[in-house]
């Protein structure tokens, strides 16, 4: 049975910027508290030339590159709706 576009919908009313912010610090928290070096280690591996950080919707599909250029490596994450 295929599901009813009203059952594909997610509620995000409860997502604020506050909670997001306390998310991350949730997360920083436990990664310090498992590793206190845990960034500090983290920042000496990544020496990226570009850093880019983007955003769009679902009708981008994930296997399209941002940019004609070529890439040597690419990381897409694509989050679910909590």
């Amino acid at each position: 049975m295929c599901a009813k576009k009203q059952d594909l919908i997610h509620d995000t009313s409860h997502i604020t910027y506050e909670s997001l912010l306390a998310g991350n610090k949730k997360f920083i928290e436990k990664a310090i508290d498992g590793d206190p070096d845990f960034f500090s280690k983290l920042a000496n591996g990544q020496k990226p030339p570009i850093l880019w950080i983007g955003c769009a919707d679902s009708r981008v599909p994930a296997n399209q590159k941002p940019t004609p250029n070529r890439v040597k490596y690419l990381f897409i994450a694509t989050l679910p709706i909590w």
